[in-house]
């Protein structure tokens, strides 16, 4: 079982260093993060994509955990209308 710790390093923290986007969460500096509830259930249902690619494998599937808000340097981009 994959622990959250290594998912975010292998999804986050490694890329930023392989291609030096910087990327360190301190005060002052422009933030691109995703605010995740870790207690919630939801359905991906990828009509509700709001990026311009809509394939994939999980369409339909259940999982335990729901995106609430993201933020694009420093400034609030989407947030979840619930």
């Amino acid at each position: 079982k994959l622990s959250l710790e290594r998912l975010l390093d292998a999804l986050c923290t490694t890329p930023r260093r392989i291609f030096r986007l910087g990327g360190a969460l301190q005060e002052g500096a422009r933030a691109d993060l995703t605010a995740i509830d870790l207690n919630a259930c939801s359905i991906i249902d990828s009509r509700s994509f709001l990026s311009k690619g809509h394939a994939t494998p999980f369409d339909g599937m259940n999982v335990r955990s729901a995106v609430r808000m993201t933020w694009k340097d420093g400034s609030l981009v989407w947030k979840d209308p619930e």
